[in-house]
């Protein structure tokens, strides 16, 4: 049996076609044997229209291409659209009754149909698909299939898709988002002190906004000399308070693994659903994040001051690999980029009592995770100063 290639055609007899077949092969030695022009004259046409009907079911499949859109990110489990389109480049001869064996679409459950494409036209079909795998997903060659004409052959055209300009076939999935419920409350409080502090007036004033007459209570410093000697009367520079700084994140995960211990990718993933989980909520937040990543013996930073900086991140833990380091050398290392956040989140796939001691005092608020404790290390209160005026 030949095994079809890329862009090949295989031809299948059905069972409708091979009974028509025996029919015919047996009539045409009866017709001899009974003398009869008739048995004869029907076994010969039975098989020139088997002859007739297999040309045509592999010849409406020759100059069909497919195309397809799919998007670049996603989700374990998220539902997203896919766009195939379907173009005959033959001046004639349509072909009919197609059906499209796409795998991605083999979770809508249900086939991809094309009724007809006439020559030289396209047909476009957009269906649901989702996928549970985190990584890159490439997908496997498509399977076009007909039984047209008359369903006594099925021909199968296999091949690859073609890609549309500024498109790649293939799917980015990013570890699927998780906030266990103590994290959860870290991050309530967070989000409660951020709102507090957007409500605090500063106390010292930022940008000229206006001018304006001396009032009781002004401070000399603020008077303007050059308006005031035009208007023959004390003028003060008016001020608009600064606008409070969002809380900025940041974010360090490592994978770690002790001598004697066996690496376990199931918590390794369960700690990259965490950081993604983490990334998204401060992504949705707004809230700028300083990341770290120690894997494979590298060291990434990224600094995301706004939510199109964010995609670049989730690509990286989409595509991690678990390789664990065998010392924690690296923990103490690189800490002056988180100098200007508020706390810094510390992510390890091990129980972080085998690690935690070696972030001791590099930070002042510090709130280490791992995917097998079930307590939090404790975190301070974010501290408001003011001031009394006597």
């Amino acid at each position: 049996m030949d095994t079809p290639g890329k862009n090949s055609v295989l031809v299948r007899v059905t069972p409708s076609g091979m009974l028509l077949f025996w029919i015919s092969l047996f009539a045409i030695p009866l017709g001899i044997l009974l003398y009869s022009g008739p048995v004869l004259m029907l076994g010969v046409m039975g098989v020139l229209f088997l002859a007739a009907t297999r040309w045509l079911a592999a010849r409406q499949m020759d100059g069909l291409s497919l195309q397809r859109r799919i998007p670049k990110r996603g989700f374990p489990g998220e539902m997203f659209e896919i766009e195939t389109r379907l173009s005959n480049q033959r001046s004639h001869l349509g072909s009919r009754e197609l059906t499209l064996d796409d795998k991605l679409a083999g979770y809508s459950g249900a086939a991809i149909r094309f009724g007809e494409v006439p020559p030289g036209n396209m047909v476009s079909r957009t269906y649901p698909a989702r996928v549970f795998q985190r990584g890159r997903l490439r997908v496997v060659p498509f399977s076009l299939s007909s039984t047209w004409p008359f369903g006594l052959f099925q021909s199968t055209l296999k091949g690859d898709f073609e890609p549309l300009p500024g498109c790649d076939d293939s799917v980015l999935i990013a570890p699927k988002p998780v906030l266990p419920s103590f994290v959860d409350g870290i991050l309530q409080q967070i989000e409660q002190e951020s709102a507090l502090f957007s409500e605090l007036v500063p106390d010292e004033p930022s940008e000229f906004r206006s001018l304006r007459e001396f009032r009781s209570g002004d401070a000399l410093k603020s008077i303007h000399w050059p308006a005031t000697s035009r208007a023959n009367s004390l003028i003060v520079r008016e001020f608009d308070p600064p606008l409070p700084r969002p809380q900025r994140q940041g974010i360090l995960l490592h994978q770690f693994a002790a001598p004697g211990e066996m690496n376990q990718p199931d918590r390794f993933e369960k700690i990259l659903r965490i950081t993604c989980g983490l990334l998204v909520r401060f992504w949705q937040r707004e809230m700028p994040v300083v990341m770290r990543i120690e894997l494979t013996g590298q060291r990434l930073v990224y600094h995301l001051p706004g939510r199109h900086n964010f995609h670049e991140v989730l690509d990286v833990l989409a595509e991690a690999q678990s390789h664990p380091a065998k010392s924690l050398e690296y923990l103490s290392e690189g800490w002056d980029i988180f100098e200007n956040c508020d706390q810094v989140f510390v992510l390890g796939d091990c129980p972080r009592d085998l690690w935690q001691a070696e972030t001791t005092g590099l930070h002042p608020v510090i709130v280490c995770l791992d995917p097998v404790s079930g307590e939090i290390t404790k975190r301070k209160p974010r501290l408001i100063k003011t001031l009394r005026k006597a």
